[in-house]
Order: structure tokens, then C-alpha cells, then sequence
């Protein structure tokens, strides 16, 4: 159901399928789970943030297509998705501390 609340996806019956999770992740690189806490979480920053705006930062981060890729994957200018997606990867970015978890990290350099 995230899935189709998140980016309008049909789920069949109502219910978000393995396929439907499986999709969502092959285009935003995070679960639509996921994607729905992070959304949260920027939206206590920015209380005007629209849910496209972040697909399109996610969407950015997962691939690094050019701006004419993406722009016309989401039917808007290169414009208007530079001016939304980099100040979406910025916020992304300043949640690092509270989304990361600092020992994560100190295990990770310790192996």
C-alpha cells in the first residue's frame, strides 16, 4: 500500500505485491516503507515539502541520470528539477546524524 501512496502506483487489490515493493526500489533505491520515515522526517524540516520533490532527489541519488533523463522521466523541465531536487539532497544530507547510526559506522571502520 506505501507503494501506491507514494508515487501513485496501481497495487493490485489494494495491497502493495512483491513486485510493486520490488519496482519502487529499482527507481528510488530505498523501500516505500523507508522512503515514508524519511519523508517524515524531512517534512518536521520542511513542513511544504511535496512527496514528488523527494522521488526526484531519491531518484537523482539512486541513478545520477542527467537532468534531461530525469526531467522527462517526471514530465518537467531541467529547470524546476534542479531547483527541487538539490535543496531535497541537502535536507537528506543534514539528517545524517539523527538517520545514521554513529556505531554503524565505528563497527564498520573496525573490521
Amino acid at each position: 500500500m506505501a507503494a501506491r501512496a507514494i508515487d501513485g502506483r496501481v497495487a493490485r487489490g489494494g495491497r502493495a505485491t512483491d513486485e510493486d515493493i520490488r519496482s519502487f526500489k529499482s527507481d528510488y533505491g530505498i523501500r516505500p516503507e523507508v522512503c515514508l520515515v524519511l519523508y517524515r522526517k524531512l517534512r518536521l524540516v520542511d513542513c511544504r515539502l511535496p512527496i514528488k520533490h523527494l522521488l526526484w532527489a531519491l531518484a537523482f541519488l539512486k541513478t545520477y541520470a542527467t537532468e534531461d533523463s530525469l526531467a522527462k522521466k517526471f514530465s518537467t523541465t531541467r529547470k524546476t528539477l534542479r531547483k527541487h531536487v538539490w535543496p531535497v539532497v541537502k535536507k537528506i544530507a543534514s539528517l545524517s546524524d539523527s538517520v545514521v547510526s554513529s556505531s554503524f559506522v565505528v563497527d564498520c571502520c573496525m573490521i
